[in-house]
């Protein structure tokens, strides 16, 4: 990395670029500064969701806060979550939440929806599987024992346990309605009265040899869904509630008669789903009940006693069942595992469409930087862009949503291509990094459409592994609208490949490496095959040696300076088997990604690969290296940015009267080259320095012949 200085009379501006890591001696392994994560918390899948004003906060591992303002753009704004869990239950109020976890639980505040912060909780207490709230007080149930621990979370930083209540078998869910506690069982429904919420008093038992699975009040009725329809329980007295009848979808009579021409079989068939858990909001006179694959059915509940479906919606992307709904006028909020969160109209069932939907499980396996934007792919399908010219504050600038598998990815200046199973797609960031489908390239065959597994990009050429394994070879000059040159078979389930200069390294199954001559992009010719024992995950290279990551026996070096007969120079491994998933080599720094973090060697000896680095505490799918920055892809941690290795000199300025006084931080016994410029274009070297490791101050003679000088440092190869 480069520091760029540019001082005149009374003024200094320090500028950013690239400097050279060359080789290194270490003398011990460095920890890597880690200056952010983006989003900032643990994603995961959608299970839970509650509306209040503009803002949806979603129970997705941690917290995550969407604007909800506009219906047709869902934005997220904020999230909280754990380091190294994810919550087990999250209940949300207007103002705070409660997440509980395997040590307790914790309070967040949400005055600040854009900023959720915790504020307070317990680790005294754990096993918490469900949790709702009233007011001040919290309701935590502990499944296996079938009881309900009462706090008061008055003062957040020291909740006080106000007592326990006991359910009659285990616990599958409780809801605060009114000035009632409704608490579901296996076997029963029970009723406590609020009157004191901090000492609930027991109301009623309804034995139910039905499973119900969530209850919801209007008026005088409760409505409790199960696997087989809707019990409708009468509550005007409390003490004795009475069954009135069971709604069924599928029901000749006017109980389950549809408007719209809903099939009513459909939902029929996903009441009886016995391994289902349904869902039912009321709001005004409608409710909605989720379950099953037909999504959501809105029913009229005008007559309490006779409701009537009126029609339902299913978001044809989502791949299962809604888990949770959220309703706010004429618009539902539905959350769905894996594929997030959807929102649709439901004023016109029969007409209904989703409006907009966003993953919450960012679960981020692959990673690549073009100029300051780090693009981020996700495995459930999904491109985020994030903003890292501030590596301490990353910011989205954009998403863009998959509609087919994907598999990797490459990105080179406004450009990003996706892999998938339908080719692939280019996307164009130029836009403040918003990405926007800039065309599609597909190699179909009479028979498929081939599918592209893996691609790097080296100028205005792209190579990439298919599904027929063959490795092709793509004209980028428009990058929109990619055109093939050549195409030649790899060998058995060719996966992974890396370009190095004229080469092009596949790896395939079983071990083999199939070397490629690509110096002609239209005719690649194969200059080499070999297998090695175990599984290559990636390569990486630079000259005649090659670094091939294996999926459980570390790291080997190899040289293929003769005839491109690999001989075998080193093998690194540690203590327990070191599983890799990716590699990234920048000027003979190897970066490594392994389960329990980044590892960083040094190959400029590459009979004895050396490590110089590592960064732990998060799992690393892929890594890429950009001028600044590393930025890893961490599955749901998401993005995360470190510094550098080595880090880059420091070089800052001061102007007197006698000239422009430079002082520079760099690594003891690295060579420091500080070059000179008048206008950016032009630079001069001026001087090479050895680097102590502490303040090492200059003067430069010519500060006082100039009104105005570019400075910058960068670090030389040992």
């Amino acid at each position: 990395m480069k520091y760029w200085t540019r001082s005149g009379w009374g003024w200094t501006l320090a500028l950013l670029a690239w400097v050279v890591c060359g080789a290194m001696e270490a003398a011990t392994v460095k920890q890597l500064a880690e200056r952010s994560r983006w989003p900032g918390y643990r994603s995961g899948s959608a299970e839970k969701i509650q509306v209040f004003g503009s803002y949806a906060y979603v129970h997705a591992g941690g917290l995550q806060v969407f604007d909800v303002s506009d219906p047709n753009s869902l934005r997220p704004v904020g999230g909280f979550g754990l380091a190294d869990s994810d919550f087990i239950s999250l209940a949300c109020v207007s103002n705070y939440a409660v997440g509980t976890h395997h040590e307790g639980f914790t309070v967040i505040d949400l005055s600040n929806p854009k900023q959720p912060r915790p504020m307070g909780g317990s680790t005294n207490y754990s096993g918490y599987t469900w949790c709702t709230l009233n007011g001040p007080y919290a309701y935590l149930v502990q499944t296996l024992k079938s009881q309900i621990s009462v706090f008061n979370l008055a003062n957040p930083a020291q909740p006080v346990a106000l007592g326990t209540l006991n359910a009659t078998s285990m616990i599958t869910a409780l809801k605060v309605q009114g000035d009632s506690l409704y608490v579901l069982t296996d076997s029963a429904l029970q009723i406590f009265d609020l009157a004191t919420p901090g000492q609930p008093q027991w109301v009623s038992t309804l034995a139910s040899t039905n499973k119900l699975t969530d209850v919801s009040v209007l008026g005088n009725y409760a409505y409790a869904p199960f696997y087989g329809g809707i019990q409708i329980l009468d509550i005007s007295n409390p003490v004795q509630p009475v069954p009135v009848t069971i709604w069924q979808p599928h029901s000749s009579s006017t109980n389950g008669v549809a408007k719209n021409s809903v099939k009513t079989s459909e939902v029929a068939r996903d009441c009886l789903n016995y391994s289902v858990n349904f869902q039912l909001v009321i709001e005004g006179n409608l409710g909605y009940l989720t379950g099953g694959p037909s999504g959501v059915s809105k029913i009229d509940l005008t007559d309490p006693v006779h409701p009537v479906l009126l029609g339902t919606y299913h978001n044809s992307v989502f791949n299962y069942y809604p888990f949770g709904v959220a309703v706010a006028g004429n618009y539902i909020f539905l959350v769905n595992g894996d594929d997030g969160v959807d929102v649709a109209d439901l004023s016109h069932p029969a007409e209904s469409k989703s409006l907009s939907t966003y993953p919450t499980k960012m679960d981020a396996r692959c990673v690549a930087i073009t100029g300051h934007y780090a693009c981020l792919g996700h495995y459930t399908g999904g491109l985020t862009v994030v903003d890292i010219s501030n590596p301490d504050q990353p910011v989205r600038t954009g998403f863009y949503r998959a509609k087919n598998t994907f598999w990797g990815m490459a990105a080179s200046g406004n450009y990003v291509y996706l892999s998938n199973n339908q080719g692939l797609d280019v996307l164009d960031i130029s836009d403040g990094g918003k990405p926007v489908l800039a065309g599609r390239y597909t190699n179909s065959t009479p028979w498929s459409i081939m599918s592209v597994m893996s691609i790097a990009v080296s100028d205005k050429l792209a190579f990439a592994v298919n599904s027929s394994d063959s490795l092709e070879t793509l004209d980028l000059t428009d990058p929109s609208h990619p055109k093939r040159l050549g195409q030649l078979y790899a060998g058995l389930a060719a996966e992974r490949l890396t370009v190095n200069g004229s080469y092009a390294y596949v790896s395939c199954a079983f071990g083999t490496v199939v070397v490629f001559d690509v110096s002609v992009p239209a005719h690649p010719k194969q200059v080499a095959r070999y297998t090695i024992d175990g599984s290559v995950s990636q390569t990486a290279g630079w000259g005649s040696y090659i670094f091939e990551g294996n999926l459980s026996a570390g790291i080997r070096s190899l040289d293929f300076a003769e005839q491109f007969t690999p001989t075998h120079l080193s093998l690194y491994q540690e203590s327990w088997p070191l599983v890799i998933l990716d590699l990234a080599l920048v000027d003979k720094t190897l970066y490594v990604c392994s389960w329990d973090g980044l590892r960083v060697l040094d190959t400029s000896n590459p009979a004895k690969l050396k490590l110089v680095g590592t960064a732990s505490g998060f799992y690393a799918w892929a890594v890429a290296v950009g001028e600044r920055n590393v930025c890893v892809s961490a599955n749901e941690n998401g993005l995360i940015v470190l510094d550098l290795y080595p880090e880059p000199p420091k070089l800052s300025v001061q102007v007197d009267a006698s000239g422009y006084h430079l002082t520079l931080f760099a690594q003891a016994g690295r060579n420091v080259l500080i070059q000179r410029s008048t206008d950016l274009v032009h630079w001069d070297d001026w001087i090479v320095l050895e680097a102590t490791g502490q303040a090492q101050t200059l003067t430069d003679p010519l500060g006082d012949n100039v009104t105005g000088q570019y400075y910058r440092a960068s670090l030389l190869p040992n």
